[in-house]
């Protein structure tokens, strides 16, 4: 049995930073610390000039894909065997008992000389097949596989959606993987408390990138056959400025994107949180998973689309809000439910109840029970 003492943490932006891939890799390599877990980290470096080179060759004159095409300098061969001899490296350099890389597509050359641990949200094949809804253009199927073998060869492999798992225990059958739950990264505490405020307050919240404008509009829409039996009403809207819509009505406040990194940005996204009503993003396929969670966890019941995912972890009913599948009437009268509800209290309780568990300690808790069972099945010197 191995006893993992010191980890070699390889990560694709500074871990140390909270700003960094929606805040993981600084609240993973934090829970790991707290557990008495010492950490040689290695932030990968690439070519900023190729990735721009690249980048232009594929928008103006269709290579590589063209430019629909996710493929990158990142996912080159040549960044690939980059990025190994930057881990072999630091594996030469530090003593550790073992090297966690939180992505798919990188790591040690093979065999490693001390365990590997991989860990990631999903594997760059689903993000295309799931996400995109397409098959893999013959570059990307070239990262695709190389980002396969790593994962069969990984001593344990760590899923955060458990679809994703799905998906490489399909095209990967030999990969060792593990689903323990989703996290919520949250960098402040809910307070029980909070639901006064929410209450004294009717402010809806939208969190999602621009590629989620859709789920945006289908809130401004219901906020305006709303406004008219709840003057108080208000919509908050992160991750994206007033540019993306062609009418912002009086109420609806952008906010554009609010890095938790920076002191103020991070006071003010966790004051919209805290006061708000109700979280909607009703985005179809997929709804920003991670602001969800994070909604709940301060209390904030959720209006959102029903995607496999959620459904997975959330159940295929929701007590701690309601799925959005039909018309903008229909997302008007589940909003007004929770502006009316005299049980709100109960609502936002159970909102909380249903992903109090998914804490980053916990998480870290059972990942570290695999890592200290795995078995050494294959002899390193």
């Amino acid at each position: 049995m191995l006893t993992i003492r010191r980890l070699l943490v390889v990560s694709t932006e500074d871990s140390t930073k909270l700003s960094s891939w929606s805040n993981v890799p600084y609240l993973f390599c934090r829970s790991l610390e707290s557990k008495g877990i010492v950490l040689d980290r290695l932030t990968l470096k690439e070519s900023m000039l190729l990735r721009q080179v690249i980048a232009v060759l594929k928008k103006f004159l269709g290579l590589f894909g063209g430019a629909a095409s996710v493929w990158s300098y990142s996912r080159s061969s040549v960044y690939f065997r980059r990025a190994q001899k930057q881990i072999d490296q630091a594996l030469k350099k530090s003593e550790v008992d073992a090297v966690l890389v939180l992505n798919f597509s990188y790591g040690p050359t093979l065999p490693a000389k001390v365990p590997l641990f991989m860990f990631c949200d999903w594997s760059f094949g689903y993000a295309i097949e799931r996400q995109r809804g397409r098959e893999l253009n013959k570059y990307e199927v070239l990262s695709s596989e190389r980002e396969h073998d790593l994962l069969a060869a990984a001593d344990e492999v760590f899923v955060l959606f458990p679809l994703a798992e799905d998906y490489i225990k399909r095209t990967r059958p030999e990969a060792r993987t593990h689903y323990l739950g989703n996290v919520i990264n949250a960098v402040a505490d809910p307070y029980r408390d909070d639901i006064t405020e929410k209450i004294e307050h009717a402010s809806l919240l939208f969190v999602g990138k621009p590629h989620y404008i859709e789920g945006a509009k289908q809130l401004i829409a219901a906020y305006k056959n709303l406004k008219g039996t709840h003057p108080r009403l208000t919509v908050d809207i992160v991750g994206m400025n007033s540019s993306y819509f062609e009418d912002i009505p009086s109420g609806v406040t952008c906010h554009g994107y609010l890095d938790k990194g920076d002191a103020q940005q991070r006071e003010v996204y966790y004051g919209l949180l805290r006061r708000a009503r109700l979280f909607v993003n009703t985005t179809p396929e997929w709804a920003s998973f991670s602001a969800t969670l994070e909604a709940l966890y301060f209390y904030t019941p959720i209006v959102t689309s029903k995607y496999p995912e959620i459904v997975r972890t959330l159940g295929d009913s929701l007590e701690c809000g309601a799925y959005h599948e039909g018309s903008s009437s229909d997302l008007t009268a589940q909003i007004d439910f929770y502006l009316d509800n005299a049980n709100f209290t109960e609502s936002a309780i159970r909102a909380h109840e249903a992903v109090k568990n998914f804490g980053w300690d916990s998480y870290v808790e059972k990942f570290l029970r695999v890592m200290q069972a795995t078995e050494k099945r294959n002899p390193r010197t």
